[in-house]
């Protein structure tokens, strides 16, 4: 019995020993690359135009007159986005003037809240004029986001004393171009 014992405690050290040099293995590797290119977005959040109703605005006592959107939304929400690493521009062109006498750069952007311009007074810094007939910077060198972020932007127009009616039914476009730099 001591024989046996001996015996299955050395075929057991034996088989544990002897095993593993007969074991095959084998390794294989990959590389693997992510390619995540430069990308900007932009969504414009407003569910409809934005617009000036001035049939019951009071007249300024002076001019030129400021005046905000009477439309539920009075300001230009967006979110924007932008992963490269040196950042984005935003510019903004206006897509024609309303009429020959009221032009795209009556109309005026600056941040939000941004209080309006005083009536009888050029608009001054932060309001910027939006124009037709060239793309407007918004944002300059801004740097790269993280995420969507919220860019609302108020604007005002600018009555002068010697603009006419205007059918309403002249609107104008505007496109905000988002680049990476």
């Amino acid at each position: 019995m001591k024989r046996f014992l001996m015996t299955a405690v050395m075929l057991v050290v034996l088989t544990a020993v002897a095993l593993p040099m007969f074991a095959a293995t084998d390794t294989g590797t990959i590389d693997v690359q992510i390619l995540i290119p430069n990308r900007v977005g932009i969504r414009i959040n407003n569910a409809g135009p934005i617009i000036f109703d001035l049939t019951s605005a009071t007249l300024p006592t002076s001019f030129p007159g400021y005046f905000l959107p009477t439309s539920a939304e009075t300001e230009i929400s967006m979110d924007l986005f932008c992963n490269a690493t040196n950042g984005f521009n935003l510019d903004v062109t206006a897509s024609g003037d309303f009429s020959a006498d009221i032009t795209a750069n009556q109309l005026f952007f600056a941040p939000s809240t941004t209080p309006i311009s005083a009536d009888g007074l050029p608009a001054v810094a932060p309001w910027t004029a939006y124009s037709s007939s060239a793309s407007v910077s918004v944002l300059a060198g801004e740097p790269r986001l993280t995420a969507w972020v919220a860019y609302d932007q108020a604007i005002e127009f600018m009555l002068e004393d010697t603009d006419p009616a205007l059918d309403p039914i002249q609107t104008i476009t505007l496109t905000y171009t988002i680049t990476s730099l």
